[in-house]
């Protein structure tokens, strides 16, 4: 894994412009300059994005290259320091603190959001609000006070906020489609994770699942109202159907590639709040909301599995071997075999239990809210 994110992270930071590999379609178009990285709509993702206002994508520079740059580097160096070479880390995390430094010229004091500035023009602010804005959090180069001021957009109806939460741009953007039009107001799912994830990283746990929950509930209706009924590649940000595609009609069904994020990764890590399994600690964390039957039977825990059930105050854990589970805060020492907690009681130790039934299939159990 060290090497791969090496590669990525030189691959975008020393390789020319323009560059052609035999295998590829398009040839690369990201170019580093001295104050940021040049690249361009379709290579980053957001293939028709109004990203530039007016100006050519190539005359902007993307403040998320700059932020997975940083993210890149950031995880070098912590990857480094867990396999006991400090040098190599130290070096890494220098690049890092640069490229932090770099990325608050990104920052739009009198918006409050980070923006992508523009290569000449006195390099101004490019005030197109997207959910590309969120990847400095990612990264963990903006500040809680910064992070504070931008998450208002993510509850502002006008912005990014409303009934399907984080449109691929801001609903008061001239370029906004309440059809989608792809990047263009679509809902993608991964974008909203990395916005999720983002505020994950900075504590703010209720504000994460508030937007996991509408998410999920605009796929839900989506699915029920909308045939085929399935998961669609991005959706309406305005009713319960598929975005439209950059031609009009209506993005790809059956997209689970990304798409799946919803009712998989956002449905255990935020809605349910099991944000967190470290099989190599013995240690899971859950910020369980504490409302209705909420958990997941057969959760994958390093070579085996465990049953976390949340119900009536009482906590019901199934494990075959010893671990920490830090439940909203509090640790419990979990035995071998599991047992039951009372959640309202301030002892936090489990009585041994033997003979418990293993159950092959997951089962993920949610919460009142979603039902």
């Amino acid at each position: 894994m060290f090497s791969k994110i090496f590669f990525s992270y030189d691959w975008f930071e020393n390789g020319d412009s323009g560059q052609l590999f035999d295998w590829a379609a398009m040839p690369r178009l990201a170019k580093r300059l001295r104050l940021g990285y040049m690249w361009s709509g379709l290579p980053s993702g957001m293939d028709n994005t109004p990203r530039g206002a007016g100006n050519h994508y190539d005359g902007i520079l993307w403040l998320d290259l700059l932020a997975q740059q940083g993210l890149a580097v950031l995880s070098i160096a912590r990857l480094a320091e867990a396999v006991g070479n400090p040098e190599c880390a130290a070096r890494f995390l220098l690049r890092y603190e640069q490229k932090k430094e770099l990325m608050q010229q990104y920052w739009d004091e009198t918006s409050g959001c980070y923006f992508d500035r523009l290569i000449s023009h006195g390099r101004e602010f490019c005030r197109v609000l997207t959910p590309a804005s969120f990847w400095p959090f990612l990264a963990e180069m903006g500040t809680p006070e910064q992070l504070e001021t931008a998450a208002r957009t993510l509850t502002d109806d006008r912005m990014l906020g409303g009934v399907a939460p984080c449109p691929s741009v801001s609903r008061s953007d001239p370029a906004f489609d309440p059809a989608g039009g792809y990047w263009r107001g679509g809902v993608w799912v991964p974008t909203a994770y990395i916005v999720i994830k983002a505020l994950e990283k900075y504590g703010c746990f209720d504000l994460a699942r508030q937007l996991s929950v509408r998410l999920l509930r605009h796929m839900q209706r989506t699915f029920e109202e909308f045939s085929p009924h399935t998961i669609w590649e991005c959706y309406s940000p305005t009713a319960p159907r598929p975005s439209t595609s950059k031609n009009g009609k209506f993005c790809r069904p059956d997209f689970c590639g990304w798409s799946a994020l919803g009712p998989v990764s956002l449905l255990i890590e935020n809605v349910i709040g099991i944000h967190q399994v470290d099989a190599v600690a013995r240690r899971i964390r859950w910020n369980c909301p504490g409302t209705g039957r909420c958990g997941v039977r057969n959760l994958r825990f390093g070579g085996e599995t465990v049953t976390l059930l949340h119900e009536n105050g009482r906590l019901h854990v199934r494990s075959r071997s010893p671990f920490t589970l830090e439940w909203n805060g509090r640790d419990i020492a979990c035995p071998a075999g599991g047992g039951e907690f009372d959640t309202s009681a301030q002892q936090h130790d489990f009585p041994a239990a033997a003979g418990r039934r293993h159950v092959d299939q997951p089962l993920v159990v949610g919460t009142a809210e979603l039902q």
